[in-house]
């Protein structure tokens, strides 16, 4: 079995808070009055021409902006766990912030953030921290190379890799729409915030609700299965790292079933053309049958890459909603 979203290893209650949901409604007002807090305290208030600041949140003061990005609407992969293995994807409306800020330690910088976000409502799912050794090294790198797949990062290459790191993922509750973000805060030379928030997100108890599928079952009994978790970047052919454990699933049954082979047809949603989206359906099967071959041993000749685009839809394109369930990977019997 393969449950699509795991819950985090704290053992916190993830149930929305009614606390959370009333300040939901006084929070844009909170972002605002803290923000101009922030421009009287001198640098504080500078604004990099590239970028500003989420008026959720204001900036460390002192800090500039290194880097800046948004984007309208994207996937973005949480991590929930000290080894970078199990992950919450979340889509919305994405903005990610770096900044940089000289004199001040890894702890201080935390604490700040950590506060605005307890006063504005905010729950915390997870956090994690260490200090420069082998064992933190590793979920560093872990984090770095999945951050890189999902945003600038991989461009610009900003260290990661300090004496020291504090991280956490947080949750808003909203009426119909939740707020997720993560923070990461390391320490050298100069202090590195990384903050990304993504708005418009799915509710949390949507999110992490059970969703166990028995792949091999669901082939038996209907002739196909569809497959949501496999996830790809917006856009892209290239799947996130977080589609591991249904490939793994995957590879099992067709170890277990040699009889079995399939069709791997991938489908997307309306957005965008037609022509783009039948080509990139097909480049997404195409790279599950490469990954399923070269990396557990599949025979090739087993699968077989389609692309149909959006012309096999499951639900309305009009909603978010509908537009998730259409995005998917399907394995048909051959």
């Amino acid at each position: 079995m393969y449950r699509r979203f795991p819950q985090n290893k704290t053992g916190d209650d993830l149930r929305r808070p009614a606390r959370a949901r009333e300040r939901a409604r006084n929070l844009c007002f909170l972002g605002l009055v803290l923000l101009c807090l922030s421009g009287a305290t001198g640098a504080a208030g500078e604004i990099a021409p590239d970028g500003r600041d989420h008026p959720l949140l204001a900036r460390f003061p002192g800090s500039v902006i290194a880097y800046y990005a948004e984007r309208n609407y994207d996937e973005f992969i949480l991590p929930l766990d000290s080894v970078v293995e199990e992950f919450l994807p979340v889509e919305g409306r994405v903005t990610q912030i770096q900044y940089r800020l000289e004199g001040r330690s890894t702890v201080e910088v935390y604490r700040y953030y950590e506060s605005l976000l307890k006063e504005a409502g905010f729950e915390i799912l997870f956090t994690h921290q260490g200090r420069n050794s082998e064992d933190t090294r590793q979920w560093v790198v872990g984090y770095y190379d999945l951050y890189a797949k999902q945003s600038w990062a991989g461009r610009n290459n900003p260290s990661f890799v300090g004496d020291d790191f504090r991280y956490l993922v947080a949750w808003l509750a909203g009426e119909e729409e939740d707020v997720f973000l993560s923070l990461y805060v390391t320490t050298k030379t100069r202090s590195i915030i990384q903050l990304d928030i993504i708005e418009g997100v799915s509710t949390l108890g949507e999110l992490l609700e059970s969703q166990d599928i028995d792949y091999g079952q669901e082939v038996k009994e209907k002739g196909f299965v569809a497959v949501y978790e496999i996830f790809f970047a917006s856009g892209e052919a290239e799947m996130l790292e977080s589609s591991r454990p249904a490939l793994v699933e995957i590879a099992r049954v067709l170890r277990e079933n040699p009889e079995l082979s399939f069709y791997v047809v991938g489908h997307t949603d309306n957005r965008g053309t037609y022509e783009f989206n039948l080509d990139l359906s097909r480049r997404r099967a195409e790279s599950v049958v490469k990954e399923l071959v070269e990396a557990y041993g599949i025979e090739e000749e087993r699968l077989q890459a389609v692309g149909v685009g959006p012309v096999a839809p499951v639900a309305t394109n009009e909603t978010r909603e509908g537009r998730a369930r259409n995005r998917r990977v399907e394995l048909v019997v051959r």
